[in-house]
């Protein structure tokens, strides 16, 4: 068992296809969660899962059965929505599928501090790298101020131009199906990292058109993924994942060499 005396929940778990089966499963499967290790493996077999839940052993094995098997009604689509896997190799082990991707997101204190640190060391490592420094904790302010700048200056264009528009008897420009595409899969993603709906205004939308600007639609959805998922320190320090912000730091994840 896992020596950890602490483990995060996702809120997400309130809205997934396991919230509504029995009270049974829910207690294995918070009972598989906090005596998991680092890896996501258990190596409780049935008979002590029993025992520690309370729970007869018949029950047990068939619980461990259905979590083991594909679940269309699941978020996840890893390995056909299963949420363990048994082990039979060489010992009795439990695979819980998508513990790694979890408690990745959900890092505490200790962890927190050792990525800082890392990312101290690697700015000093390479600090004659402008490009990379960019994208550290020690980020330059003035990048921050010249893509906010940029993206007025978008925003602003896209503003003219409709004025413009209107003024020539051309009336309002229809709306452009990619905007739209790109603020819904935002909107999804956000929901999916964070477990919670972002707020979209019309300001959301300028800056999916400007994210749009000089790149196409899979492009752009790749880029809001990518620093949803991991976003420059910047930002992230400072809970600021808004799609203008995105736009803002996009400078910032492509000079990270990531492929986009």
């Amino acid at each position: 068992m896992t020596t950890r005396s602490f483990f995060r929940l996702d809120r997400q778990l309130l809205t997934s296809s396991l919230w509504s089966r029995d009270a049974d499963m829910l207690k294995v499967w918070l009972y598989l969660l906090l005596t998991a290790d680092a890896g996501g493996c258990v190596r409780s077999v049935p008979p002590a899962i029993a025992m520690a839940c309370g729970l007869p052993l018949p029950r047990v094995r068939e619980i461990l059965s259905e979590l083991s098997e594909p679940d269309p009604d699941s978020r996840t689509t890893a390995d056909e929505g299963r949420r363990m896997r048994i082990h039979r190799e060489t010992e009795y082990q439990i695979e819980l599928v998508n513990f790694r991707r979890y408690a990745a997101l959900t890092y505490g204190s200790a962890e927190r501090q050792r990525r800082y640190r890392q990312r101290k060391r690697d700015v000093t490592r390479d600090a004659g790298d402008v490009t990379r420094d960019a994208g550290d904790v020690t980020r330059d302010a003035g990048d921050v101020t010249r893509d906010v700048i940029r993206m007025k200056n978008n925003n602003l264009s896209a503003s003219e131009d409709a004025v413009a528009d209107s003024r020539s008897g051309q009336g309002r420009k229809r709306p452009d199906p990619d905007v739209k595409h790109l603020v819904s899969h935002y909107a999804h993603e956000y929901e999916r990292i964070h477990g919670a709906k972002p707020v979209v205004t019309g300001a959301t939308a300028k800056a999916a058109q400007a994210l749009l600007t000089g790149r196409g639609l899979n492009d752009a959805k790749r880029l809001v993924t990518t620093f949803l998922e991991d976003p420059p320190a910047w930002y992230r320090d400072r809970g600021l994942y808004d799609l203008r912000h995105i736009l803002a730091g996009a400078n910032v994840v492509l000079a990270r060499g990531e492929d986009l």
